[in-house]
């Protein structure tokens, strides 16, 4: 019994000590604005193995390193396999991951990064003129919709006197 578990013991350890970190980059979230330019990285430890490389943007696939004529524009992908993203707009807001497919016996690894891009707020009224006529003692019902990020946090309601009025 104490042999079973000596060389048991000796498996894990040599296991652990084999187990070493895939990617030499570390995931980031970037927070940028419109119109900017925004590189993520895929650096992997095994530079010498013949892998393939997918990026995701959320669960679409964008592009694959064994085909790299076909991506979205705006969009590069780098030697090092780094993804580059262009002219960013609202819509590039989203998880990007890059997928390394290794040779078998090993799996594909992934890595996630973020891109959040930052745009002013904007605010649609309800009603959507913005004015609201109603009598005194009347039920009234404003709001409005917000879009923006980061998301507004503080909205101030207010009105308006007109002539005559209250």
């Amino acid at each position: 019994m104490y042999k079973i578990l000596n060389t048991v013991l000796i498996i894990l350890l040599h296991n652990s000590v084999h187990c070493e970190k895939h990617f030499k980059s570390v995931p980031v979230t970037v927070k940028t604005y419109e119109n900017d330019t925004v590189l993520l990285p895929c650096y992997v430890n095994d530079e010498e193995s013949k892998f393939n490389v997918r990026w995701y943007k959320d669960t679409t696939l964008l592009g694959d390193s064994g085909d790299p004529h076909h991506l979205p524009p705006r969009v590069r992908m780098h030697a090092n396999y780094s993804l580059q993203v262009d002219s960013l707009v609202a819509d590039d807001t989203a998880d990007y991951t890059c997928e390394v497919l290794r040779p078998e016996p090993w799996g594909p690894i992934r890595q996630t990064h973020s891109i959040e891009v930052q745009y002013p707020p904007t605010v649609k009224t309800v009603p959507e003129d913005g004015f609201l006529e109603v009598r005194k003692g009347e039920y009234v019902d404003i709001g409005c919709e917000t879009t923006g990020t980061p998301a507004p946090i503080n909205i101030i309601y207010g009105c308006v006197r007109t002539t005559g009025g209250w």
